[in-house]
């Protein structure tokens, strides 16, 4: 009896304290399981960038350095995705302090998540103040 009841109150204590993944985007399987096997909570880091401030949103964004070709290839999609939820004026500070090389290789990577995502609107002009940025270390942004 007393077993069962201990039962019971952890399942409902884990069901109160847990916070599962918000599920606003659609997350590639290559990135979850690279990131589960790094031990990176890859959900509730996503959920941070879009929930917290530009600091969260600039540790997602540099997750690219930790996973291989095919993770970071559909991390640059989520990445967008999630700049598009956030906008610009939630975007652009997150990439204010990247090195050159880290936005540079995020920068190819949204280029890439643009053109198969297939979006009407240029990314310069849904997210001027990154794209400014972006430019102002010399990087061409012309997707």
């Amino acid at each position: 009896m007393r077993r069962a009841g201990l039962l019971i109150f952890i399942a409902a204590f884990q069901v109160l304290c847990a916070k599962p993944y918000s599920q606003r985007i659609k997350l590639a399987d290559e990135t979850l399981v690279q990131a589960r096997d790094q031990g990176i909570p890859y959900e509730a880091m996503l959920d941070a960038a879009l929930d917290k401030g530009p600091e969260a949103f600039e540790r997602y964004i540099l997750l690219m350095r930790k996973l291989d070709t095919s993770g970071a290839y559909f991390h640059f999609f989520h990445v967008y995705e999630a700049a598009e939820i956030a906008g610009d004026a939630k975007f652009a500070p997150a990439t204010s302090k990247l090195k050159a090389d880290d936005a540079k290789m995020l920068v190819q990577g949204l280029g890439e998540a643009h053109g198969w995502l297939k979006r009407k609107t240029a990314f310069a002009a849904r997210f001027p103040k990154a794209a400014n940025q972006f430019r102002a270390l010399g990087i061409k942004v012309d997707f």
